[in-house]
């Protein structure tokens, strides 16, 4: 992070980078339906993402004040550091249930809506880094 890309920003990315991670491992569950063993995959790093968010604001109001604001700008930004920034979604393979007897744990319904509900999570995240990258434009450019 540096000066100009905010916690809240980093923080978006991150996120749609497991919301894109996800739709991948949706899109291949989907496509092995009829596998006969098939584990279905999932991602889950909200939990973790706010974990590191919670870390790096505590981080952030510890230190805040006009002597320490470039001790700030050394443990949050600059060498990518901070806690958001380390965080990485990963894929999970689901091998305690079986959906079927061949051992394939897919559910085709149940990956459509969960398809359809990472749908609007990706694109309500990507109207809200517009939005952030758009105040930087509009602040840059003295509006």
């Amino acid at each position: 992070m540096d000066l100009i890309t905010s916690l809240t920003s980093e923080a978006v990315g991150k996120a749609l980078d497991g919301v894109s991670l996800r739709h991948k491992s949706i899109a291949s569950n989907l496509a092995n339906a009829e596998t006969p063993g098939y584990h279905r995959a999932d991602v889950s790093f909200e939990n973790e993402l706010a974990v590191a968010l919670k870390h790096d604001r505590e981080r952030q109001h510890r230190g805040f004040s006009p002597g320490r604001m470039i001790q700030i700008q050394n443990d949050i930004g600059g060498s990518g550091n901070s806690h958001v920034s380390q965080m990485t979604p990963k894929i999970e393979h689901d091998t305690d249930h079986k959906y079927r007897n061949d051992g394939n744990s897919v559910d085709v319904e149940s990956e459509l809506v969960a398809l359809t509900k990472n749908t609007q999570r990706y694109m309500a995240l990507v109207n809200l880094q517009t939005r952030l990258k758009r105040q930087i434009t509009t602040a840059i450019q003295g509006g």
